[in-house]
């Protein structure tokens, strides 16, 4: 069984993924809060790079108020670092036609 978990957006909290790492959880959620907390692209990109085989990605990734090409970028750069770097592919997407 597997068992995730769902971390706020704060850029300065990122921590808590790799802590949840190391409780043997597998999935950790960035929330998409636009406007509110930080860009959950770059907080995914930081807890990408202090984690190793947790696999990340947005809770939902809020789809109207992105152009669709910009949010696959930035999923795509996400995955490319990390199978640059650890040749295995972390990453997911899911996407909300709601905000």
């Amino acid at each position: 069984m597997e068992f995730g978990v769902c971390i706020p957006n704060k850029i300065d909290e990122t921590g808590i993924a790799a802590y949840a790492e190391n409780l043997g959880y597998s999935h950790a959620w960035i929330t998409d809060t636009q406007m509110i907390y930080s860009d959950c692209w770059a907080t995914l990109a930081l807890v990408a790079q202090q984690t190793r085989t947790i696999k990340v990605g947005p809770g939902v990734a809020i789809a109207p108020t992105r152009l669709a090409p910009v949010t696959a970028n930035a999923i795509a750069t996400i995955n490319y670092k990390l199978v640059a770097t650890q040749s295995r592919e972390r990453v997911s997407l899911s996407v909300t036609l709601r905000g």
